[in-house]
């Protein structure tokens, strides 16, 4: 059986539009891989658990005393920025 000269070149072709499309949609986020979107996930749940009690803490900092919060304050501006967060959970 003879396989006409033209199949060649539109095979290789369609192999590398294969490849192409798979570099694309991956590099552009339209496709993911089931640990990107479990990552993906995390954050979103962190992001909002954090929106949702914001509101809660800066309302428990309010209700105390102005003094309070002046001493709060300053122990937290001698904090490292990355232990902040943590300061601020230990504060509760």
């Amino acid at each position: 059986m003879n396989i006409p000269e033209w199949i060649k070149p539109a095979a290789w072709g369609g192999v590398a539009g294969a490849v192409i499309i798979a570099i694309v949609s991956f590099s552009a986020g339209w496709v993911v891989t089931s640990g990107s979107a479990a990552q993906m996930a995390k954050d979103e749940g962190a992001k909002t658990a954090l929106a949702a009690l914001t509101p809660i803490c800066v309302a428990q900092f309010k209700s105390q005393s102005q003094e309070i919060q002046t001493t709060q304050l300053a122990a937290l501006q001698k904090e490292n920025s990355y232990n902040r967060g943590d300061y601020v959970e230990k504060q509760g």
